[in-house]
């Protein structure tokens, strides 16, 4: 894996440059074998994971770098820039990534369970399932654990007032972790934990 993460890189890296802002950015994930191979990978843990099915598709994010849910067509959009920035980034590459398509997909999960959480609420409820998902699969090396840290900690922000507001960086940080220390329950007992947790402590 990590051999061909490495070949990822150097390829993917050579190639984003040459897209230009504006361009349609959803063609297929087959554009990039290789990067296609390792996402196709994370579709199906991550459907199988949260028992939601739904198409990864990556699109044209030159006007904000981003991942997007939209439960109601049953797609995840990532995109191209986010992609770059991650693989990219001194120090991140792959785990950031994944912690990020663990966001998404959790927002998936959300549609899958009641529950009546608040958009900010559901934000960082999200933040918490994706760190269900990875202590739930296990982490390769201690390194991974500080990239996922750092990665969540890094997508905070103290727009409160604002209808974008996903949770202060610290606010995002206690969610993964609070996630993560629930790894040992059955997904929808995770669930509704988390639901509890977040609605009681912010």
């Amino acid at each position: 894996m990590k051999t061909t993460l490495t070949i990822l890189l150097a390829v993917f890296s050579a190639s984003l440059p040459a897209q230009q802002p504006g361009t349609a950015g959803t063609s297929s994930l087959a554009a990039n074998p290789l990067l296609a191979g390792w996402l196709r990978e994370q579709e199906a843990d991550l459907e199988c994971f949260f028992g939601v099915d739904a198409d990864l598709t990556l699109y044209d994010d030159s006007d904000e770098i981003n991942a997007i849910a939209i439960p109601d067509s049953h797609r995840v959009l990532l995109g191209y820039r986010l992609i770059r920035y991650h693989l990219l980034k001194d120090g991140r590459g792959w785990c950031s990534l994944q912690a990020v398509l663990a966001h998404e997909y959790g927002h998936l999960a959300q549609e899958r369970f009641p529950n009546s959480l608040s958009f900010a609420y559901r934000e960082l409820h999200a933040d918490l399932l994706a760190g269900y998902y990875l202590g739930r699969n296990g982490l390769p090396d201690a390194s991974a654990f500080w990239i996922y840290v750092n990665a969540t900690y890094e997508t905070g922000d103290y727009h409160s007032g604002s209808f974008r507001h996903h949770g202060t960086p610290v606010e995002r940080l206690t969610c993964l972790l609070a996630g993560f220390r629930l790894a040992g329950l059955p997904l929808e007992e995770a669930f509704r934990v988390g639901g509890a947790f977040v609605e009681n402590n912010f």
